[in-house]
């Protein structure tokens, strides 16, 4: 089965489910003779109706998990080719570090654009400051507190490097 199949046996799966639930929603209201119930949901009465919604919402998740899947399936094929056409150790470490650092970079950009224009920028909160009549206060902010990221991609960087020096030693 290829990507561009699970996709679209997903897509149909899901918008098949889909109708199905709307179809069995639309029968419950109208059975009930209106269309909003006093606490604003679907009260459903009867078992089997309950249970083919929750069969039917479980099928309607499994495929947009199917979709998903394609769709990651179609990256990593596209994305692929990039990383593997003469991938060395040394570029996997760089890229690593590149990755680890990113966040840093990001906040330090921040804290550097609002000492040029001199704004406070702390993370106690978002301060304004303007720039030809703009607020760019809270783009500095969270630009500033990108920098908590580093905790996740320091480790990425740390995995990387591990990883390049384990492949320079096999090769």
């Amino acid at each position: 089965m290829t990507p561009a199949n699970l996709f679209y046996y997903s897509l149909l799966v899901f918008i098949g489910t889909f109708g199905a639930m709307l179809f069995c929603f639309a029968a419950t209201k109208a059975s009930q003779k209106r269309l909003n119930s006093p606490r604003h949901s679907l009260e459903i009465k009867s078992s089997p109706v309950f249970y083919f919604m929750s069969g039917a919402s479980f099928i309607a998740a499994l495929s947009i998990i199917g979709m998903g899947a394609s769709g990651i399936w179609y990256g990593v094929r596209w994305i692929a080719p990039f990383f593997t056409f003469h991938f060395t150790p040394g570029r996997l470490a760089m890229v690593s570090i590149a990755i680890g650092v990113f966040p840093l970079a990001v906040g330090l950009l921040a804290s550097l654009i609002a000492r040029l224009l001199g704004c406070q920028l702390d993370e106690g909160g978002v301060s304004e400051c303007k720039v030809w009549g703009r607020d760019i206060g809270p783009l500095l902010y969270a630009m500033f507190v990108f920098t908590w990221m580093t905790m996740f991609t320091m480790g990425f960087a740390v995995f990387g490097i591990i990883g390049s020096v384990i492949w320079a030693f096999m090769q």
